[in-house]
């Protein structure tokens, strides 16, 4: 088996051995992925957060450089109005690379519970610890491919 899916953050590639969580979905893009860790979800989450950051830093200047202007200024209060769209459309740009990328071993997969469009995946981490990862809108042809994994475990 060779499947893929998109999530709302990301996609979910999988194979008879493993389950990966990707940024692009490109097999290629897999090869070198390592299994779920400690280490590399402190990793991710410094990367996210230091995006969040970086987007409240130029809000915030944005912001104080309109309303230094605003004073009259027709112009100006469009880009203030503008700013959260333009916002919203950045995020929803770069929300892929805000995902963890890593695999699960479907030996270490404990279970899997979907409710509507969305799944949750009870595995064995690479520290073996158990660990729980939500996806969420899952597409409705990942939600088939994670039911045949629930028939499996």
């Amino acid at each position: 088996m060779k499947e893929w899916f998109k999530y709302e953050f990301g996609y979910v590639n999988l194979t008879d051995e493993d389950i990966y969580l990707t940024h692009t979905g490109n097999w290629s893009e897999t090869e070198q992925l390592p299994e779920k860790t400690n280490r590399n979800t402190r990793k991710g989450n410094f990367r996210r957060g230091r995006i969040i950051v970086f987007f409240l830093i130029a809000i915030c200047l944005f912001l104080a450089a309109m309303l230094h202007n605003l004073a009259g200024n027709s112009a100006s209060l469009l880009l203030l109005l503008g700013l959260p769209i333009g916002g919203f459309k950045l995020y929803q740009y770069l929300k892929s690379d805000m995902s963890l990328s890593f695999k699960i071993p479907l030996i270490k997969l404990k279970s899997v519970v979907c409710l509507e469009n969305q799944a949750e995946l009870l595995f064995e981490n690479g520290d073996g610890e158990e660990e729980t990862i939500r996806l969420a809108g899952v597409e409705e042809k990942g939600m088939k491919l994670l039911q045949t994994l629930l028939e499996r475990t």
